[in-house]
């Protein structure tokens, strides 16, 4: 089997370099930047280089289909809607634009000119059809359902606006027709939509998002159409080219060929489309749908079009343009008044029909109008919700600082026209602030440490290995117990021939795990390989439970060409993808918060992720994010804190103040553990508890692992200078965990001493053989260490390593060379 892998390989690999010199002795280019070709001639390519994007079109200005297999196959009642609703959207334009001015409302934005890119663009589109618009699509909603009831609503901003009046006027949405609200921040919704989109590949879903020609100039949009050519994501750009951004005409705006020209720049097909022609760009949108939800890429729709109103009531659009130029496309390119004339042509409408169409239209927006001035605002203290879910004291202050302020000048403000949010709560006894779920006292005292009993310590075995209670001890098989004391003292001789090839000079850095082995096995034995684990440094035993080998160890100690991090770590720093345990990194506590993160992706799949610290992180700010974000967001994560007793050289007492760190656990809300750290049992019962509740009610656990480090903190520690001999000399005689756990299965008979002594000088053997094997090794090559960061290594790192690769050929007698690849 082997023999016939290597010929494989050998094949593959001559294959592979044969493609590879003849992709080289082509004639085309083969920079990895673009796929062109040649030239010998120097010169520009200029915008004139291109011919310019044809507008597609359907109905002349007059409303006749100028080629019949253009015309789209709609049927009556459709073609029928499409137009009234146009007709309605401008009704509704013209009553609340004239409420703004008469100061009924604060702000409006008309759609003159617009309706038909709205319109088309929406009848060609499904309702799961996510859409995301810039502040001028209110056809887009009209078309989907919103009724003119919510717009006026919306509007008014009063007590049935499902925005509770915090938006401004005209920033509609509704989560039931998929309209994701509007937000006034130029252009800040398109990259937003290309996440959508992104997120719903494959889903039979498309998202179309909307914008103006000025919104184009925006970084946003450049990052957006990026982003959706290259992670291939089904989203229509839907640009409505309607001259000027507010006053600012295009030809002040840009120097290409408007919006569309830029589309295959990026990689995206693109369509400039008659935005005044509804049934052409109905067409254009439902070819683009089709082909980004079977190709899952992106269409560029350029609507080109012209905006006749003000951009806004902030607006005098007079200071900018004439009045003939509006009066020349009111009169001649106007697309309510196209599709008017193709459908008289049809015979589906006639002056009649207009007539009692626009009375209804009209009767029906002044009915919801009037509906709408008249409702309540909602209660003035809605503004301080919806941010937070218990309110910061800041905003309380405020919320305090309002309503003194009202109750003190009551009759400057019209409270009479806003609804009461709080006044029934308010008539119940209990406390109902947001802030906590408690009750009242009158009696003023401090609450602190001495209010709560100290959480006791869990444990299966007194300190001579015997078992307390029989109900607690695991149901285990033999194999199991072996392979825990196995492990447990093979990390005991590992660890001593390390450190003694680190004061040897023979590794650059080590730590030991002496006194926490039971802390390491117990918990990993309780996990499944497909549990996720965080460590901090001192969780080799996890490693070694799951199976990553003596030889893995040592090479990443020494650094060399086996070793799966390249060197670059420093010693002790382990990883590996296989057995789910993430790379440790140096920076304290950083792994907790990023523990949780990724319990937050494995919600629901039946997985835990497993986070080590020690004592000394959970001071950092880090692990109260981490335990907040836990319980907040419910991941399945358990904290396993290995409470040693120092922070290197801090104690404990001189780190804290409280009941160790267990007692923080319920203050976060967090189910929480203490246990004998010495007792392997006892970590492996309470791991495996904390496991199947995380299973059950997707919540974090806190396990506080009472333990004590008989090493020092490292080979860069000396701990005698922070404590006695004499303590670390009680812990070993009095309550080791190796020794302990050696008792416990002595007396089961698992175990005796000739065993032991047999196994500890093969474990010896075995380290020996793995550490000399990768003390022979060869370093990786130099160079490597400017691999793994940039896929192109950028001039700076390449001056580098071009300056490293002088020094070491100039002065290459003074570097073991040969001990490298």
């Amino acid at each position: 089997m082997f023999k016939s892998s290597n010929v494989l390989f050998r094949v593959i690999y001559r294959k592979s370099q044969h493609d590879c010199f003849k992709r080289f002795y082509s004639m085309e280019p083969l920079f990895p930047g673009a796929r062109t070709t040649w030239t010998d001639k120097l010169e520009f390519t200029k915008p004139s280089s291109y011919k310019p994007l044809p507008v597609y079109r359907v109905l002349n200005r007059e409303g006749k289909v100028i080629r019949n297999e253009e015309e789209p196959r709609l049927s009556d009642e459709t073609l029928i809607k499409m137009y009234k609703d146009m007709t309605f959207l401008g009704i509704m334009d013209k009553i609340l634009y004239e409420a703004q001015r008469q100061g009924r409302i604060s702000f409006y934005m008309t759609n003159y000119g617009e309706e038909a890119s709205h319109i088309g663009s929406a009848a060609a589109l499904s309702l799961d059809d996510v859409v995301y618009g810039q502040y001028r699509e209110a056809g887009v909603l009209l078309w989907r359902g919103y009724s003119i009831q919510q717009f006026v609503d919306q509007c008014y901003g009063n007590k049935d606006d499902v925005g509770k009046g915090k938006s401004m006027p005209v920033h509609y949405g509704c989560n039931k027709i998929n309209v994701v609200t509007i937000s006034s921040p130029l252009c800040t919704q398109l990259p937003q939509a290309v996440g959508s989109a992104y997120a719903l590949k494959g889903k039979n879903r498309v998202v179309i998002c909307y914008f103006g020609d000025g919104a184009a100039s925006e970084g946003d949009a450049h990052a957006a159409f990026n982003f959706a050519a290259t992670l291939d994501c089904p989203v229509i750009m839907f640009c409505r080219n309607n001259g000027f951004a507010i006053s600012t005409p295009v030809q002040e705006q840009y120097r290409g060929d408007g919006i569309a020209a830029r589309g295959p720049g990026y990689g995206i097909n693109t369509i400039r489309v008659d935005g005044n022609d509804v049934l052409a760009t109905y067409n254009a949108t439902k070819m683009a749908k089709e082909y980004a939800l079977k190709e899952s890429k992106p269409v560029l729709i350029e609507a080109m079009t012209y905006r006749v109103s003000d951009h806004s009531t902030s607006d005098d659009s007079s200071a900018y343009r004439s009045p003939d130029e509006i009066k020349f496309w009111t009169k001649n390119d106007y697309p309510t008044h196209k599709f008017r004339y193709y459908l008289t042509d049809k015979g589906l409408w006639d002056d009649t029909k207009q007539k009692n169409w626009l009375e209804e239209a009209k009767n029906e927006v002044m009915k919801a109008f009037k509906a709408g001035e008249e409702k309540h605002k909602r209660s003035w203290e809605v503004m301080f919700d919806d941010v937070y879910q218990y309110m910061p004291q800041h905003i309380r202050k405020q919320k305090d600082g309002l309503t003194q302020h009202l109750k003190n000048y009551s009759q400057q403000y019209p409270l009479n026209k806003f609804d009461q949010k709080y006044g029934r709560l308010f008539s119940t006894e209990i406390p109902l602030f947001p802030g906590a779920r408690t009750t009242w006292t009158e009696k003023l005292e401090f609450v602190g440490a001495h209010s709560y009993k100290p959480i006791p310590v869990y444990r299966v075995m007194d300190r001579q290995g015997n078992v307390l209670d029989p109900k607690e001890e695991p149901n285990l098989s033999n194999e199991i117990l072996i392979k825990m004391y196995k492990d447990m003292s093979l990390l005991g001789v590992m660890d001593k021939i390390l450190y003694e090839a680190q004061r040897q000079g023979r590794i650059s850095f080590y730590l030991t795990n002496f006194g926490e082995e039971a802390t390491q096995i117990g918990s990993a034995a309780a996990l499944n390989n497909n549990d996720v684990v965080y460590g901090q440094y001192r969780e080799v035993g996890v490693l070694m439970w799951r199976g990553f080998t003596l030889q893995q160890f040592v090479d990443q100690c020494y650094g060399n060409k086996d070793d799966r991090g390249h060197g670059k770590q420093m010693p002790v720093h382990y990883g590996s993808d296989k057995l789910n345990f993430v790379t440790i990194s140096s920076p304290l506590g950083t792994q907790i918060p990023q523990a949780v993160g990724s319990a937050y992706a494995l919600k629901g799949k039946g997985r835990v992720v497993a986070c080590y610290f020690g004592e000394g992180s959970a001071s950092e700010g880090d692990t109260h994010a981490a335990f907040n974000f836990a319980a907040t967001l419910n991941c399945p994560v358990i904290f396993i804190c290995r409470n040693n007793g120092y922070a290197i050289s801090t104690p404990v007492n001189e780190q804290y103040s409280g009941d160790g760190i267990a007692a923080r656990g319920p203050g976060y809300g967090i189910n929480t553990i203490r246990v004998d750290g010495n007792d392997v049992l006892a970590v492996f019962n309470a791991t495996k508890m904390a496991k199947e509740y995380i299973l059950e009610e997707n919540k974090p656990v806190l396990i506080e692992a009472m333990t004590y480090r008989v090493g020092h903190h490292t080979t860069s520690d000396d701990s005698s200078a922070y404590r006695s001999s004499d303590e670390v000399k009680q812990w070993m005689e009095n309550d080791y965990p190796t020794n302990k756990f050696k008792s416990y299965i002595n007396k089961k008979g698992l175990w005796d001493e000739m065993q032991d002594k047999k196994w500890l000088k093969d474990a010896r053997k075995d380290v020996l053989l793995a550490f000399n094997e990768g003390e022979r090794k060869l370093k990786h090559k130099v160079e490597i260490m400017f691999d793994d960061v940039y896929k192109y290594l950028p001039p700076h790192l390449i001056k580098q390593k071009e300056e490293m690769e002088k020094h070491l050929q100039d002065y290459k007698e003074h570097y073991p060379l040969d001990k490298f690849q």
